[in-house]
């Protein structure tokens, strides 16, 4: 396990990021819809990715958590992130698991260059609720393609529209409503109605600070950005996190198909 991190200069974003990490890990213990597509995303790599020692990149990891899955798994995975609060606590996780040797955590814009794989390439990639915030959303598809071996499995999931902080808040609530029947004790309980807290109300003003940058896409959308890069898709599906989230499997072609004439799902 390596970790290359570097602090960030302070901005208020960046402060809204390190408040928001230290609550995002204890409240996705509790939110069973998460725990489901962590499930689904290995399970998808098992199947697709079936020789040992095949290395997977988490472009935008946050706090490791399909990172460490896949890496449990048996995949070599390197999880890279922007923001090192979210890296912190990735690193602090993974130093306590038997298969740590096999996870590795990078400091880096998933917008650069991808200069951290020094021309190596990867079996697979995974954008899990990142794809969403980015400024140039095709250039990073051809970074991600370009680093993928021939027939490499591409997942990315993503809001398909901007949830509410009601809808976030209700979301949050049914989560909190099935551990008052789990018999928690109030002050964990306590811990868990002031993290939803915090995590909407950091969510709701990173959003507002980047209404210009982020868009969420809809299936069709998604689907018409991966052919454009080059990528089969295998399936893809909106019923994903409560029906919020588009789940797209995608596979790099062993020839790059003609991106006019290839319109639609092989």
């Amino acid at each position: 396990m390596w970790y290359n991190y570097k602090r960030t200069k302070f901005s208020f974003e960046n402060f809204l990021w390190r408040i928001y990490a230290k609550q995002y890990d204890g409240l996705l213990k509790y939110h069973e819809q998460y725990k489901k597509l962590v499930y689904n995303v290995t399970n998808i790599m098992n199947y697709n990715l079936k020789n040992e020692n095949q290395k997977i990149l988490d472009a935008g990891c946050g706090t490791g958590n399909f990172t460490m899955a896949l890496a449990e798994e048996g995949f070599t995975a390197i999880g890279i992130d922007r923001s090192d609060a979210m890296l912190k606590m990735a690193s602090g996780k993974v130093c306590a698991v038997p298969f740590r040797d096999r996870c590795n955590f990078i400091l880096a814009d998933i917008e650069g260059e991808f200069a951290f794989s020094r021309g190596k390439r990867f079996d697979g990639a995974i954008a899990i609720h990142s794809f969403y915030t980015l400024r140039d959303k095709s250039s990073f598809l051809a970074r991600v393609y370009d680093i993928l071996n021939d027939g490499g499995i591409f997942i990315i999931c993503d809001p398909s529209r901007r949830m509410s902080a009601r809808e976030i808040l209700k979301e949050s609530l049914f989560s909190l409503k099935k551990e008052l029947k789990s018999g928690r004790k109030i002050q964990e309980l306590a811990s868990i109605i002031a993290g939803m807290i915090i995590v909407t109300t950091s969510n709701i003003l990173i959003q507002r600070m980047k209404k210009n940058k982020f868009r969420c896409f809809n299936r069709t959308e998604l689907i018409d950005f991966l052919i454009s890069a080059g990528f089969k898709i295998i399936s893809a599906e909106e019923s994903c996190l409560n029906n919020s989230h588009v789940f797209i499997v995608a596979q790099k072609q062993k020839e790059l198909p003609d991106q006019y004439k290839n319109k639609g799902i092989n």
